[in-house]
């Protein structure tokens, strides 16, 4: 690791204290428990923890859910000519490789209970290579690392209780991001300072009052992971190396019209801008569709590369215009959920308008909007609820749909359109998309599929109205 990647940046308690509390864990020998959630820099505060006692010894990472039960004992103790079918000569096990250095036992929450065991040995100071006949001694330092409640897992019978104290000895926790708002302007500096050195080129943050309390605000369950992979995202996408809050903030889906009632770090009120090296001349090219004013005059973009086709055409604003004969306003569609509860609600629609023209004569307006009898009857009374007399009001005007397969081919150009607008801004992110469009994973991929749609249907599918 580089010396940009091994450090903990910010302006919290946390971050103030944690040289002074490395440099005192660092005069003992005892081993060291490191807890925090996933993302929050564990794998850092490892290294910054071997780093102060040993400048050229070895640090061993042994990621305990790896490496299958049956090969544990080996690969972390070693073992002897013979042991087992194939061992022909003696192995070293990582503990003896880390002699002199640091053994780091990385996510030891989720080892389980057969291989916890084995691992005591190690902890009070010795253990035996598999095959062997005596004990050796244990001549590294102990750094173990989990993002679980290991005191709760012990209550559960999930983790042993005399390895929990043996390792237990020396304990760091890392506070999540969202309770260390204050550090996130300095992360962001400190990203934009090693993408710059990294490029070649000068990168240029942005920050903004409204944007830096809603990211504030929000839950960061990637903590400062998710916040360095938000920021290259922009980053990526940005065409002249700007990033700004306001554009991370809308890539997470977050909403900037709310009134954060958040204190904002006196860090970020005064920074509202900075520039990495020298100022960059041009805007973001995204900047407009966020609904920023630009300050200079951005350069010519290149509009015949699809990506960049593709985000100016999710820049633009897309709206529908009212049919001429409806009377009632319709929302714009959101999620997948709001999709279908529209489509529903028209189903219903059309199937009522049918039965009032036929005088509710089922055949005739099962006949009418193109349905069989048995899916007509399943609709009305199973579905929708509808009786012979039924009170319904219907909407005044004339009904939008006169089949439903007209419903279901508008209901398809829509969802198509929602998904690939969708996917536009949130950077082709189809985890976030999902989370947006309120759908797993797998079902947005198998819509995807199911609708035929990939890059270059995005440009067309845009400029098409999305709202109903």
């Amino acid at each position: 690791m580089t010396d940009l990647q091994t450090v903990f940046v910010g302006e919290s308690f946390f971050v103030r204290f944690l040289p002074g509390q490395i440099e005192r864990f660092a005069r003992f020998d005892d081993p060291v428990l490191i807890t925090g959630e996933t993302g929050t820099g564990k794998s850092i505060l490892a290294w910054l923890l071997h780093n102060a006692r040993f400048t050229s010894n070895p640090l061993i990472r042994f990621m305990c859910t790896a490496i299958p039960e049956t090969l544990f004992e080996s690969i972390l103790m070693g073992s002897e000519k013979g042991a087992f079918t194939g061992s022909d000569a003696k192995s070293l096990g990582l503990v003896s490789h880390a002699a002199g250095g640091t053994l780091w036992l990385d996510e030891i929450g989720d080892l389980p209970l057969p291989c916890q065991a084995k691992l005591l040995g190690v902890f009070d100071g010795h253990y035996r290579t598999l095959g062997g006949k005596k004990d050796e001694r244990v001549e590294a330092r102990l750094v173990a690392a989990t993002n679980h409640d290991l005191a709760s897992m012990v209550s559960k019978g999930d983790f042993r209780e005399d390895l929990f104290h043996r390792l237990n000895v020396l304990e760091m926790h890392i506070p999540p991001l969202r309770e260390r708002p204050e550090d996130i302007v300095p992360l962001l500096q400190h990203f934009a300072r090693q993408k710059s050195m990294k490029l070649g080129s000068d990168v240029n943050l942005q920050l903004d009052e409204q944007s830096l309390r809603v990211l504030c605000q929000y839950r960061w369950p990637g903590n400062v992971r998710e916040l360095r992979s938000s920021f290259t995202r922009v980053l990526v996408n940005s065409l002249t190396n700007r990033v700004s809050t306001h554009a991370m903030a809308q890539l997470l889906g977050l909403d900037l019209s709310l009134q954060v009632p958040v204190a904002l770090p006196v860090v970020a009120l005064e920074l509202p801008t900075l520039v990495v090296s020298r100022p960059v001349a041009t805007e973001l090219a995204f900047a407009s569709s966020l609904g920023r004013p630009q300050a200079e005059p951005p350069q010519p973009i290149d509009t015949s590369r699809p990506v960049v086709r593709a985000v100016l055409a999710a820049a633009v604003p897309v709206t529908t215009p009212k049919p001429p004969d409806a009377s009632a306003e319709y929302e714009e569609l959101e999620t997948i959920h709001g999709l279908n509860a529209w489509a529903r609600a028209q189903e219903k629609d059309v199937i009522l308008r049918a039965l009032v023209s036929t005088k509710f004569n089922r055949k005739q307006a099962a006949h009418m909007i193109k349905l069989d009898y048995k899916g007509f009857l399943y609709l009305m009374k199973t579905s929708h609820g509808i009786r012979d007399f039924a009170t319904e009001t219907l909407e005044p005007g004339v009904a939008r749909f006169a089949t439903l397969e007209a419903l279901g081919r508008e209901k398809a150009r829509l969802e198509k359109a929602l998904i690939a607008r969708t996917l536009v801004l949130t950077f082709w992110n189809r985890r976030r998309a999902a989370h947006l469009l309120g759908l797993d994973y797998k079902a947005l991929l198998y819509r995807m599929k199911k609708l035929g749609l990939n890059d270059s249907d995005f440009l067309p599918v845009l400029q098409a109205p999305f709202t109903p």
